[in-house]
C-alpha cells in the first residue's frame, strides 16, 4: 500500500495536483477498488504554483462506527514515509492560516441548504511521525453531516521554505470499525522542550558558587475523543550528551537516541543536574522529549502516540565574571526555524 501511495503522490505531483482532484486510493484489485473507501484531495497551497515534490504525507481515513442515536464517528490517520516527522499546528497554534482543519458540512433538507463550519481547534492529530499511523484520532458526526480532514502539508523536499500542499481527506465507504481499533483516543497537538538554571547558590558577596540546570518540558496541549478528560502528560526527556553537568549514573539512563545529524541524547527521567564548572558555559543542541498525553474515559487511561518534543536551537549558559567570580548568568539561542530534530 505505501509504494501505491507513492506511486498516486508521483503522479499528482507532475501535474494533476495542479489545479486540485479528489483521487481514490489505489487498491490492488478491482473489488477493493469498488469500495472507494475515502478520497483524497491534493491542491497547491498556493493556487497554481505546486511544489515540485508530493506531499510529504498522506492522509487516511480507517473505519467508521455507531456511537448513539443518529450519531456516528469515524477514524483518521496518516502515513508519513520519510524518515523526519511532520509538524502542521493548528491555526490557533501557530498562526497558520486553514493549517490543520475539520471540515463539519451540515445538509438539511432538500435545495441547496447546506451549511459548512470550520473547525480549526478540534481533535486532530499535529504531528506525524515516521511510519503507518491508521488509527489516531476520531471526530464525531451527526447523520446529516459529513466530515473531512485538511492539513497544509509541507512538500517532501523542502518542509521549511515551500508553502507546500492543502491536503484533504473525505470519507466515502468506510469499512465499519472492528475490534482492532480503539474505543478512545487521545491526542497531545504542542509540546516543547527546555533547558534553564535552576537552584542557584551564592557565597555572602553575592557571587554565584554552584547552580543547576534544569530540564523542562512546556506545558503540552492535550486533547481527548469525546467522552474523555485530560490527565497531566508524561515525559521522558533526552539530555544532550558532553554537557558540562554532572554525568547520569547508569541506572537514570533509559536509553539513547541519535537523530540525523549524529547528534546523541541520554533519554532519563532526571530532570535536573548539577552543573561541573560554575566558571564554564553550558552549551547544547536541543534538547528533546518524548511526550505522552493521557486521557481518562471513566476510570480506563488511554495514551497517545509519543509527541517528539524539541526544536534544534543550538544554547547556552553562560557565565558572567568579573573580579575572578561569577556575578550573573546569561543566556543565548539560535533557533534554526521550522525544521525538527526528529
Amino acid at each position: 500500500m505505501l509504494a501505491r501511495s507513492r506511486l498516486a503522490r508521483l503522479l499528482l505531483a507532475a501535474g494533476v495536483a495542479a489545479t486540485g482532484v479528489f483521487a481514490e486510493p489505489i487498491a490492488a484489485n478491482a473489488t477493493a477498488a469498488s469500495r472507494k473507501p475515502f478520497a483524497v484531495r491534493i491542491e497547491p497551497w498556493i493556487p497554481g504554483s505546486p511544489p515540485s515534490t508530493p506531499p510529504a504525507v498522506d492522509l487516511t481515513a480507517a473505519c467508521i462506527r455507531r456511537v448513539g442515536r443518529g450519531e456516528r464517528e469515524v477514524v483518521f490517520g496518516y502515513d508519513n514515509p520519510g524518515e523526519q516527522s511532520v509538524y502542521a499546528p493548528l491555526e490557533a497554534q501557530g498562526g497558520v492560516t486553514n493549517g490543520n482543519l475539520i471540515v463539519r458540512t451540515t445538509h438539511r433538507g432538500r435545495g441547496p441548504r447546506v451549511t459548512t463550519v470550520i473547525e480549526s481547534s478540534g481533535p486532530q492529530a499535529t504531528l506525524f511521525l515516521p511510519g503507518q499511523h491508521p488509527h489516531v484520532f476520531a471526530v464525531r458526526f451527526k447523520s446529516n453531516e459529513t466530515i473531512a480532514w485538511q492539513v497544509r502539508i509541507p512538500s517532501s523536499d523542502d518542509p521549511v521554505d515551500d508553502p507546500g500542499w492543502k491536503v484533504t481527506v473525505k470519507p466515502r465507504r468506510l469499512p465499519s470499525c472492528g475490534r482492532a481499533v480503539p474505543d478512545h483516543f487521545t491526542v497531545v497537538q504542542t509540546a516543547n522542550a527546555f533547558l534553564g538554571p535552576t537552584n542557584i547558590q551564592t557565597d555572602e558577596g553575592g557571587a554565584i558558587t554552584a547552580y543547576d540546570v534544569q530540564f523542562i518540558t512546556e506545558p503540552s496541549t492535550v486533547v481527548c475523543s469525546a467522552g474523555g478528560q485530560p490527565l497531566p502528560s508524561e515525559a521522558v526527556v533526552g539530555w544532550p550528551i558532553g554537557l558540562n553537568l554532572v554525568p547520569l549514573r547508569p541506572d537514570e539512563i533509559i536509553g539513547e537516541v541519535v537523530v540525523g545529524n549524529g547528534a546523541r541524547f541520554q533519554m532519563s527521567t532526571t530532570l535536573v543536574r548539577s552543573v561541573v564548572d560554575v566558571f564554564e558555559p553550558v552549551r547544547w543542541f536541543g534538547p528533546i522529549a518524548d511526550v505522552i498525553g493521557r486521557c481518562d474515559f471513566d476510570g480506563e487511561v488511554v495514551e497517545s502516540e509519543v509527541f517528539w518534543a524539541g526544536l534544534p536551537s543550538l544554547s547556552s549558559i553562560l557565565p558572567i565574571i568579573a573580579d575572578g567570580v561569577v556575578v550573573a548568568l546569561g543566556a543565548e539561542a539560535i533557533l534554526p526555524g521550522a525544521v525538527r530534530i526528529r
